[in-house]
């Protein structure tokens, strides 16, 4: 079923702005439909059974200090490539799914679930997978949408933002950062008027609080520095230092 009658997504394209989608999410991923955007087409994905996942998430968790948001992050970036088999790989992803046009049931709706072990999930099956086990860790958290440009190219992009100990974060489980000498999700700390500004869930709002976030890190998977500006073309810009990536 959609959310709150509406679609999960990314609401806005450059000055598209699209009706009836919701870019941002605070619950737990069970029926919602989430879109993926293809162009200017849309198909439509569901959580699924990922009981799988959370086993996983319990069995690293064990006689761990998970107040440490960077070994928390650390063993969540873990689960969520052994749960989807790796880094993703493109070339058989949409075939898991139908278009939006042509589906005639829930039964058509493609499972984020089937592309366990599968090497094929991208940032939207990514996120939705880390917002639930951010959920299961009782952390407050948002699954996010939103158009991003990565080192000068657009994108559409999913992500997380997290809550814990009372500070806010930027959770990013497909643009990873490095701790540790390991591969982790990226995570930066965002105050408080720019996680009111990314939280929002509707399109086409723009005044003097909304806020883009500019992190520019190394990206261990594309083995290159990165520059990242989430939310893009927002009327102010909030600049994340590399040293203040966590």
């Amino acid at each position: 079923m959609k959310y709150n009658r509406k679609y999960i997504g990314c609401n806005r394209i450059g000055n598209w702005v699209y009706g009836g989608i919701v870019s941002s999410f605070n619950g737990v991923f069970r029926n919602e439909e989430v879109l993926i955007e293809t162009g200017f087409d849309y198909i439509p994905c569901m959580i699924g059974d990922i009981s799988d996942a959370y086993n996983l998430l319990d069995e690293k968790i064990k006689n761990q200090n998970i107040e440490d948001i960077e070994l928390l992050m650390e063993i969540v970036f873990e689960v969520v490539n052994e749960y989807f088999g790796g880094i993703d790989n493109l070339n058989n992803r949409m075939s898991n799914y139908v278009d939006l046009d042509f589906i005639t049931c829930e039964d058509d709706i493609g499972k984020v679930s089937s592309l366990k072990g599968k090497g094929e999930a991208a940032c939207t099956e990514r996120a939705m997978v880390t917002q639930n086990l951010l959920k299961k860790l009782g952390i407050d958290s948002y699954y996010k949408c939103s158009t991003i440009i990565v080192n000068g190219k657009n994108d559409i992009h999913s992500y997380n933002i997290a809550t814990i100990n009372d500070k806010h974060y930027i959770v990013d489980s497909s643009l990873a950062s490095v701790h540790n000498e390991k591969a982790t999700s990226l995570i930066c700390e965002i105050p408080d008027y720019v996680y009111n500004s990314l939280i929002r869930g509707e399109a086409g709002v723009e005044d003097i609080e909304t806020y883009s976030v500019l992190v520019s890190h190394y990206n261990p998977l594309r083995d290159k520095d990165i520059v990242v500006e989430y939310d893009k073309d927002r009327t102010n810009k909030y600049e994340v230092q590399s040293s203040r990536v966590l």
